[in-house]
């Protein structure tokens, strides 16, 4: 049994369930992935988490990654069934090497994949195909020399995560705000086993939607930028009566945002909400701190890089800018957002997908620290929400998956670009294809994850988008 290339994607494992990534796959996983920790830290003995999401054959796949992983002489903490970021904040706690999640994320139910993280002194880090994902088919095969099994541990860690949460987001109980409602939508996945307790500890009130354990998928779909997750809780919001609402992805690393009419906002609109109240809050020390000590003592309030992906629109960076902040793009992907949070000791990061990434959770993403960041804003501006996401919103723009025979993506953008060079255009090859005018822009990408091609146009007027969008997916389908 070998470990099947084409499940190796950018920034995870992933592939469909059993064909392409079944019990014997993460059991060769596990043991390579324990033997790429030994080497990368150095250290003979390693400690590492393992948390799974609800899907139906996460548990399986997660039994042979353990047996993988301690036969290759790795210590594995079992933590359960958990969120993404979750095992995240477990390796931290526990102060573990690194940790695997058994996840598809937002793929459908017929999927199922690993993602993997190191943790070295303070940092968190995503291992994804450029950081060593790429070696697990060659460590795989190696035999295993005089190694002593692992030991399996069980522990707890929901609690201590809730503590966490609010302990980096501080709310006051929201018993005193009897008028402001919202909506959840857990999509029945991992986020179920966070957010009773987490809402309850805050006190607001909330319609729940979709809080029982769904393995299948059978409500809807786990990805909640797909129209058919979001609405339950669009249907929901236009009954009136609600602030927002929220849809969590399947292994709650992802939220999308909806706003008092049921309308699902930019993820970069909601970027740029975050950004400028960390970027608010940042001035305000700036401006109060007395000038004393060393120079180097005020430099934390100078720091000011939000990173964001290409198909975040022009807008959020114009609004990050004028409240002071220097946005940074980065490569599409959790590894690559990670890693330009370090380079660039980022406040905040966010992906046009839904990740939200945070200093104070280990440079990583979490949608509950997004979620309790948005209750606390619009808790304070006492705006209504889509007031709130109105200032990054300057131009129009559209979002589309192409679907695309593999191995073509490549010479399709090519062409493309080669195409609106000719006219003019701005190109720019990184991360895909960027095209950019004076009165529109677009940017083209093939997924990571999926055989199709992410397409996104932004224009100063609706006719130019409807235009060029028309335009643009006519000569993608040539």
């Amino acid at each position: 049994m070998r470990i099947n290339p084409a499940i190796i994607k950018a920034y995870d494992i992933r592939g469909l369930y059993p064909f392409e990534i079944n019990k014997e796959t993460a059991f060769l996983l596990g043991r390579a992935y324990a033997a790429f920790l030994q080497k990368k830290l150095r250290k003979k003995r390693v400690a590492l988490s393992i948390g799974r999401d609800l899907r139906f054959s996460s548990d399986e796949l997660a039994r042979f990654f353990t047996q993988g992983a301690t036969e290759a002489g790795a210590d594995v903490i079992d933590i359960g069934e958990v969120t993404t970021p979750l095992n995240y904040f477990a390796v931290s706690h526990l102060r573990l090497d690194g940790g695997a999640m058994i996840t598809a994320s937002h793929n459908g139910p017929e999927y199922n994949g690993i993602k993997f993280i190191v943790r070295k002194g303070r940092g968190m880090f995503q291992i994804g195909k450029e950081q060593g994902l790429s070696v697990l088919p060659a460590l795989a095969r190696k035999k295993i020399r005089n190694a002593a099994t692992g030991i399996i541990t069980k522990r707890e860690v929901r609690k201590n995560y809730v503590d966490f949460l609010l302990r980096i987001v501080p709310l006051p109980r929201f018993d005193v705000f009897t008028k402001l409602k919202i909506v959840v939508d857990a999509s029945g996945g991992s986020a179920i086993i966070v957010l009773p307790e987490l809402l309850s500890r805050i006190g607001i009130t909330y319609k729940p939607l979709f809080f029982e354990r769904d393995p299948h998928f059978k409500k809807h779909s786990p990805n909640p930028l797909k129209p058919e997750s979001q609405r339950f809780v669009q249907e929901e919001l236009k009954k009136g009566g609600y602030a927002f609402g929220v849809v969590f992805d399947g292994d709650a690393d992802r939220v999308q945002f909806f706003d008092e009419r049921g309308r699902a906002v930019p993820n970069g609109s909601m970027l740029g909400v975050l950004a400028g109240a960390v970027l608010g809050q940042k001035k305000r020390l700036n401006q109060s701190a007395k000038p004393i000590g060393r120079p180097n003592d005020l430099n934390r309030f100078r720091e000011s890089v939000v990173v964001l992906d290409p198909f975040i629109s022009l807008g959020v960076e114009e609004y990050i800018r004028e409240r002071g902040g220097v946005p940074q793009r980065v490569s599409t992907g959790t590894a690559f957002i990670k890693e330009g949070m370090k380079k660039y000791k980022a406040l905040l990061g966010g992906e046009y997908s839904g990740h939200f990434y945070f200093r104070e959770f280990f440079g990583s993403d979490s949608a509950f620290v997004a979620f309790l960041s948005v209750l606390k804003i619009a808790m304070r501006e006492k705006k209504i929400f889509s007031a709130l996401t109105r200032p990054c919103e300057r131009y129009v723009s559209r979002f589309t998956d192409l679907a695309v025979i593999k191995g073509r993506a490549g010479g399709i953008t090519r062409a493309i670009g080669a195409y609106y060079k000719k006219k003019g255009a701005n190109v720019k090859k990184f991360d895909g294809l960027g095209i950019s005018f004076p009165d529109w822009r677009a940017h083209i990408r093939p997924s990571n994850t999926e055989p199709v091609l992410r397409v996104f146009v932004e224009a100063k007027s609706e006719e130019v988008l409807e235009e060029k969008m028309k335009e643009l997916l006519s000569l993608l389908k040539v």
